[in-house]
């Protein structure tokens, strides 16, 4: 990635739709199947990580094209409570990580660099994040590179736990 052509843009509530769009593509589907219908996003259990954007309480980026500005991709974090978990829930005051890249631009470092992004501006009061994964996703490979440890394996899916104090 040519960090001079790319900036970063804080998420706002203005940028919903495009956190749609993410969270869509944030779904894994095993090469071969069918992708799920895109109104999934909209099942309670997932429409949570981007419904009620807060910038007081979360934090997200979104990785810009300088000279198109078109949007490549986001990662954002999301503090739930136990009675209203996420996939990668380990405690209230762990926030979870989801990330998205549109397909055109995968494979070319722009997860790395939003993922470091976030990881490298974390506010202190956050030490540790979690996050999901199928563990047949190869974004694994780029979580275990960046730090993030296994927490739980159940079946295909991974909790994995990433410590900035370690």
């Amino acid at each position: 990635m040519d960090s001079e052509r790319y900036y970063f843009k804080h998420i706002t509530g203005a940028d919903i739709k495009f956190l749609e769009d993410m969270l869509y593509l944030a779904i894994y589907v095993v090469e071969g199947e069918i992708p799920l219908n895109r109104e999934i996003i909209y099942h309670p259990d997932l429409y949570k990580y981007v419904d009620h954007w807060d910038n007081k309480k979360d934090l997200g980026y979104i990785l810009v094209h300088q000279e198109t500005n078109s949007q490549i991709g986001a990662v954002w974090l999301r503090p739930f409570e136990e009675s209203n978990q996420g996939y990668g829930y380990i405690d209230k005051d762990i926030p979870e990580l989801s990330i998205a890249i549109y397909p055109t631009h995968r494979g070319k470092g722009f997860g790395t660099q939003l993922m470091q992004h976030l990881i490298e501006n974390l506010p202190p009061v956050i030490t540790t994040v979690s996050l999901s994964v199928d563990i047949r996703n190869p974004a694994k490979r780029l979580y275990e590179r960046l730090g993030f440890k296994n927490y739980s394996i159940h079946d295909y899916t991974a909790i994995m736990k990433y410590d900035s104090s370690n």
